[in-house]
């Protein structure tokens, strides 16, 4: 594969890096294009212009998959899917010019949490209980790294702390940090305040994400003993939603403290840096405290002064606009399932925050299918029933919240799968696939797991 010069970000004059949306999204149409004609090496430098455009393109590492695939390089074409470049597409596009660290990182570290295990259960299913050991949640505690007058790279897929000296923060590091290196020494931070909070994470277009792993970073800041203050600056790859305003709120971050780096520049430097350190893999990581801390904060924000009924039957339902991919095939026939059940069927998106966290802690029991609206199960009281359906694909962390906070944790596996060849289960390969898979339920099957549960 021949290299080609990487194309640079120079819309701006004051050389400062600024991700370029058109510029990319172009690119992946070439690559796109390229794959449909069986142009696998165009295809994959049209995919390498995407990343260097914006290197948070997720799109252009599944087409850099696909690409691969059909060149037989399965195992880095997995990497790809990953959102990770391999070695040999690295070399032919950035640098490799980071050097051996011989001196200490220059930060301060605060403890937050501390490290802790708590056991897993297995979910109840139809059959009793699923198979399979018993798994564990481990925790490997919080805190907050200071650097002084250092810089850092954050944007939608990528982290990348050093200090002032240009040494990396290792436990921040996300993404492939040869494309930011050589995307960095060709321009220059953009300096915002004397102080910048790294706020953002992975997934910060999604309610979950904003619910379990940005907004907790506030959470991990005060118990390592950090005062907000009103010029403090907070860096996120973007805050475009009206859910992801009102959390800030909650916390009276105002809008005008609130950088979106995917806007205004992802390459950041500040008189002092505070990284919040917060592993939340799907709730495989989640700490105790973490679901306890949005309920609360949740509860102090709207004045929740007195104890909800919690006898309501919630089943979360989802537009086709909010859906992503995952239909239900039979949405409707499963609503008027449900209504004869003394079920209310509830959007989300349809709700603020506050009202969503009202309805769920006045809930006794929540059914829904997998997806960001069971974030809010968070808000629930212990002891509520949470019945979680799925198709090609479960995460765990909607049951690690249930063994967290102690709810009855019930999932069911729905095996019509839509938007998939039915003659070819493998056919749905990557991650995004699967997630993106719709399904249709059994109405006699969620019958009998409502009577499993009590909730029939």
């Amino acid at each position: 594969m021949t290299a080609i010069a990487t194309p640079l970000n120079d819309a701006s004059d004051d050389g400062l890096f600024k991700i370029d949306l058109q510029a990319a999204t172009k690119a992946c149409a070439h690559a796109r294009s390229a794959l449909s004609e069986n142009r696998l090496f165009d295809a994959i430098n049209h995919a390498l212009d995407a990343i260097a455009f914006r290197p948070s393109c997720f799109m252009a590492y599944q087409l850099l998959g696909q690409a691969l695939d059909g060149q037989g390089r399965a195992v880095e074409a997995t990497e790809c899917y990953r959102g990770q470049l391999p070695e040999r597409l690295i070399d032919v596009r950035f640098s490799r010019i980071l050097h051996a660290q011989t001196a200490a990182v220059d930060f301060q570290r605060y403890p937050a949490f501390p490290v802790e295990k708590t056991n897993l259960p297995p979910a109840f299913v139809l059959e009793g209980l699923s198979g399979g050991v018993d798994r564990e949640i481990t925790s490997p505690g919080c805190f907050v790294d200071q650097v002084v007058q250092g810089t850092v790279w954050h944007d939608a897929h990528n982290t990348w702390v050093l200090d002032r000296s240009g040494r990396e923060v290792l436990e921040h590091t996300q993404g492939c940090r040869e494309v930011l290196q050589t995307l960095s020494s060709q321009h220059q931070p953009v300096w915002l305040g004397k102080r910048v909070i790294v706020l953002g994470a992975r997934g910060a277009h999604n309610y979950y994400h904003w619910t379990m792993d940005i907004i907790p970073k506030m959470g991990v800041l005060a118990a390592a003993g950090f005062t907000l203050q009103k010029d403090d600056i907070y860096i996120v790859p973007f805050a475009r939603n009206a859910f992801a305003i009102e959390l800030l709120r909650r916390f009276a971050i105002r809008e005008s403290q609130v950088v979106e780096t995917e806007k205004v520049s992802p390459y950041i430097t500040a008189d002092e840096i505070l990284v919040p350190w917060l592993q939340n893999k799907m709730g495989l990581t989640m700490g105790t405290w973490l679901p306890h801390f949005m309920r609360r904060s949740v509860e102090e924000a709207a004045g929740n002064s007195t104890e909800p009924d919690c006898q309501r039957r919630l089943y979360i339902s989802r537009s086709d606009s909010s859906a992503d991919g995952r239909t239900l095939g039979n949405q409707k026939e499963l609503e008027a399932c449900l209504t004869q059940r003394n079920f209310e069927i509830i959007y989300p998106e349809n709700y603020t925050v506050a009202q969503q966290a009202v309805l769920f802690g006045s809930a006794n029991v929540v059914l829904a299918a997998h997806g960001a609206g069971l974030a809010n199960i968070v808000y629930c009281r212990p002891g509520t029933t949470v019945i979680e359906l799925y198709g090609q694909h479960l995460s765990p962390c909607y049951q690690a919240i249930c063994a967290l906070a102690g709810y009855r944790y019930f999932n069911h596996k729905c095996d019509k799968t839509l938007n998939c060849n039915h003659d070819n289960r493998q056919a749905i390969r990557t991650l995004s696939e699967r997630r993106s898979a719709g399904f249709s339920v059994c109405l006699n099957e969620v019958a009998k797991l409502l009577e499993l549960s009590g909730a029939s």
